[in-house]
């Protein structure tokens, strides 16, 4: 009977003798035992480098996020604020919009406007590019970790949008703090949540086709169950690692780019001298107008054109400029802008664009000629006599002046010396009103009123047809802080009236801007343009009154701009080099604004009868004398 032996110098230890099988059977197995020893240093090896392979990923996946997310976090927080703009004007709701490209601009329930800016942490794309690096590091070798990967992003776009469109309907519907609450508080929540979903729904979609995969196929080997619950592993490590924890912020301010000044208006006579203004002291100009052939728009570096200020698209379109420029300030020079401007003046600062609207009601009481006599009227402040009826026209002395109650410049306005002439006078000139027409000589004011009160500047000019001619007059300066501080005005103002030859002052208009005839004011040594940008950009800062230099004269010219179809400009045929100017020595103001100042607003003046103002004034030398001198 035979019988297997130990070959020659192995030990019985080393064979297991209840094996039955061939020598060679016998000499695998003690290879294996002992390949399993030697094996030993190698797979610590192998875990070493597994190790530095997964720090090495993580690092490059770390670095494609930062990557990814400089490089396209902008255009992708575009993209979204226009899908859902497009979304929410495809529901037919009013009063969003998505036209400042990376903000929205709400109306809320009282009309109250809010600027919403989406920032990169409340963008969707940190979330898909964290989707996108764990199925590169953890589900690369997954055959469908692309489809999940689509679908979780999809799902996160998805959810990222609904939170957008609720709570801009719900600033709208119901309160602009809508906003700030479900962004900031309940925002962030529902943030953590879907994104953690669209990572369930990414693993669940590959593993679910990855077990499919691994099922043995016709003609393919089944992969073994080990390898699959190594792998499963290694995701659920993945998941672990890449699950943002970070919160994140809703809207946020922007803040200014540089010193760019808009101005509006950029076609009339003030906008023209404020942007030339600007200019002369190194600031860059975003002109701005309703005219397209608005001459600003070519003196300035930039320029848009925006709807007039009555028209309802007005604020979206003036927002989306400010929005696209971020200029440091925002100068008005069309006083019937105002009360719309100031309607959305929060959303103008919430960009960052600082800004300094006068009252509305005070400009309102420049603006409409009936409120602006009653009131000087009332405070006993030398005006006009002044008319608003047919029947109240005929009590009016002349000669008369026939004007709009609600109108700019010498717009319909006509001169009547003979009484007979007056009904037809009246009754041609829209909304009329009749005031006696003033002796003496015609003069305008350039004033600035500070936040306070305080009168900051008063350069009078006399007006001579293209020319001007400044003036020093104590009798001028107490009559026009008296106008101001009556319709309670700040910021620029143009200041009419007329004085009579034994220097009485009566004003006539107060325009609650800057005037067109600026730029002698400036030549004067009034720098007002400057001390009201510095004012508006500081509202804290400190600002002394200005003096001017009097018996200052301008004449006028035209000039021209040369510019194609398209905008472009040509150059001037006419230039020539000149030397420049010599600089202008400021002088001391002729009079102390200090004690103009000081003195007490005019207490008012008696009851007037409906329709007419003024007319019963008396002191002395006759009816009105003091008026109509």
């Amino acid at each position: 009977m035979m019988r297997d032996v130990p070959p020659v110098g192995a030990h019985s230890g080393d064979i297991d003798l209840s094996h039955k099988g061939t020598p060679a059977d016998h000499r695998a197995a003690g290879a294996r035992q002992t390949g399993d020893r030697d094996a030993t240093p190698s797979r610590h090896r192998e875990k070493t480098v597994r190790r530095r392979l997964v720090v090495l990923e993580t690092i490059g996946a770390v670095a494609a996020w930062v990557g990814g997310y400089l490089l396209l976090i902008d255009p992708v927080r575009r993209f979204e604020v226009s899908l859902a703009s497009r979304i929410i004007d495809g529901l037919g709701v009013d009063r969003i919009s998505g036209a400042l490209g990376d903000s929205f601009v709400v109306f809320g329930p009282e009309l109250e406007p809010v600027v919403a800016e989406m920032t990169g942490l409340c963008s969707m794309w940190g979330s898909v590019l964290a989707l996108a690096a764990l199925a590169v590091v953890a589900l690369r070798r997954r055959p469908h970790a692309l489809i999940g990967f689509l679908f979780a992003a999809a799902f996160v776009l998805a959810a990222n949008q609904l939170r957008l469109l609720g709570s801009l309907l719900a600033a709208r519907y119901f309160a602009v703090d809508a906003l700030v609450l479900f962004h900031d508080g309940i925002g962030a929540v529902l943030n953590l949540a879907y994104t953690f979903v669209g990572l369930l729904i990414m693993i669940g979609l590959t593993m679910y086709d990855a077990r499919r995969a691994g099922r043995a196929r016709p003609g393919h080997p089944a992969e073994p169950a080990e390898e699959r619950r190594d792998q499963g592993a290694q995701a659920a490590a993945g998941v672990h690692r890449e699950i943002p924890l970070a919160r994140r912020a809703p809207y946020r301010t922007a803040e200014t780019t540089g010193r760019l000044i808009a101005v509006t208006g950029a076609g009339s006579p003030a906008g023209v001298a404020v942007i030339r203004a600007l200019q002369a002291a190194g600031d860059h100009v975003l002109a701005l107008d309703a005219d397209p052939d608005a001459v600003g728009l070519r003196l300035a570096g930039r320029g848009a054109v925006v709807p007039r200020a009555d028209h309802p698209g007005y604020s979206t379109a003036l927002l989306a400029v400010l929005g696209e420029h971020r200029p440091a300030a925002l100068i008005c020079t069309v006083a019937e802008d105002y009360h719309v401007l100031a309607s959305f003046e929060p959303a103008v600062n919430a960009l960052g664009v600082r800004t300094w609207l006068p009252d509305p009601a005070a400009a309102e009481l420049c603006l409409d000629k009936i409120a602006f006599a009653t009131t000087l009227h009332a405070a006993g402040v030398p005006h006009p006599v002044t008319a608003w009826t047919a029947a109240a026209a005929t009590q009016v002395p002349g000669p008369w002046v026939v004007k709009p109650a609600r109108g700019r410049g010498r717009r319909d306005v006509i001169l009547v010396d003979d009484p007979a002439h007056l009904p037809y006078a009246f009754a041609t000139v829209p909304a009329a009103i009749v005031q006696t027409r003033l002796p003496g000589r015609e003069f305008t004011a350039d004033a600035l009123v500070a936040r306070d009160g305080t009168l900051l500047a008063c350069v009078p000019r006399w007006r001579d047809e293209t020319r001007g001619t400044t003036f020093a007059s104590l009798a001028v300066t107490e009559v026009v802080a008296a106008a101001l501080r009556a319709v309670r005005h700040t910021g620029p103002a143009g200041v009419q009236g007329f004085v009579t030859d034994s220097g009485e002052a009566t004003i006539v208009e107060v325009n609650p801007r800057f005037s067109g005839g600026l730029p002698l004011t400036l030549a004067a040594g009034a720098d007002v343009v400057g001390t009201f940008l510095s004012a508006v950009l500081d509202p804290g800062t400190a600002v002394a009154p200005l003096g001017f230099r009097p018996g200052v004269r301008m004449a006028r010219h035209f000039a021209e701009v040369y510019y194609t179809a398209d905008g472009t400009a040509l150059p001037d045929p006419l230039a020539a080099h000149r030397p420049p100017a010599a600089p202008v020595v400021p002088a001391a103001h002729g009079e102390s604004l200090a004690a103009v100042n000081a003195l007490a607003p005019g207490g008012a003046g008696p009851g007037s009868p409906p329709y007419l103002v003024g007319l019963e004034v008396q002191d002395g030398r006759g009816q009105v004398a003091r008026r109509l001198q």
